[in-house]
């Protein structure tokens, strides 16, 4: 994706890969770099929000759970994708769960 990708004029699908691959591979600080490059791009697209909530999951699960609460309560999100990540995460953390 790295190829692809311009930060002059950013495309969201292009940024998700990206921030896919970097998470995938325990990149995480590439990935919210890439995350703050999508939010200053496209500040109203509730698809960032889910983005970075699921990109915040392993590093703080508190905070990710907040994130996926303000991104429901936006009328653009795909609130089904959005609430099923959001339950799979309070599961996780009402069972304590370790997370790796």
């Amino acid at each position: 994706f790295e190829p692809l990708h311009d930060p002059e004029k950013p495309n969201l699908v292009i940024l998700s890969g990206l921030i896919s691959s970097y998470k995938s591979i325990f990149k995480t600080d590439k990935a919210f770099e890439y995350i703050a490059q999508a939010e200053k791009a496209f500040p109203d697209n509730a698809s960032v929000g889910k983005i970075k909530a699921d990109a915040m999951v392993e590093k703080d699960p508190l905070k990710a759970l907040a994130q996926f609460k303000k991104t429901l309560a936006s009328s653009k999100a795909n609130k089904v994708q959005t609430a099923w990540n959001m339950s799979l995460l309070q599961f996780i953390l009402s069972h304590n769960w370790i997370m790796i």
